[in-house]
């Protein structure tokens, strides 16, 4: 089950209100940079780079447009948690890494299932909860064949605090145990 749009829509939308704020510290030059690359990029590019320009310079009026499609989206999720609890999704679509301090943030990668990807991959899912103001409760599942601990968030409706915590308290009670325990003995 999903509610009716699309990760990748709901991801711009994210973004498209992330990057202002984002942006309101970033000085002449972080600007400039930023109407270069939208304009390099142009007005269809979808990568995380070309969405981040667009909305550090949006201006107010687009702004309000894109917060219109936010409004839908909540009611959108409220329809979906009229019929289900609880959305249950990863937390990231990796593993724990290193984080790469190096290179610049656009040109940096992860692995997801042996392809590389945009580094900023890791805060798809973190956006599912965060753009409409649903709580979200992280539940740690184990750990990969790598030794790195995975988990999932349990995703509730608006004001759904209690029933993401009861869902995680759930999985514990039916025998679920976290690996990371032993490890803050």
């Amino acid at each position: 089950a999903k509610p009716d749009f699309s990760l990748a829509e709901h991801h711009e939308t994210y973004l498209m209100h992330l990057s202002p704020i984002i942006g309101a510290s970033f000085g002449p030059d972080e600007i400039a940079l930023m109407e270069r690359v939208a304009r390099d990029l142009g007005p269809d590019d979808k990568s995380h780079n070309a969405i981040q320009a667009r909305g550090t310079l949006l201006p107010h009026r687009e702004w309000l447009l894109w917060n219109e499609i936010r409004a839908h989206m909540v009611a959108k999720w409220a329809a979906f948690f009229d019929d289900y609890d609880v959305l249950i999704c990863p937390v990231t679509p990796t593993t724990a890494m290193p984080h790469d301090q190096d290179t610049p943030f656009g040109a940096r990668k992860i692995q997801v299932n042996g392809e590389a990807r945009p580094y900023s991959d890791n805060i798809v899912w973190a956006g599912v909860a965060t753009l409409c103001s649903l709580p979200s409760t992280a539940v740690p599942v184990g750990r990969h064949s790598d030794g790195l601990p995975y988990g999932l968030q349990v995703i509730g409706p608006e004001y759904g605090d209690r029933t993401t915590l009861a869902v995680a308290r759930m999985l514990e009670e039916a025998g679920y145990v976290s690996t990371l325990a032993d490890s803050f003995a």
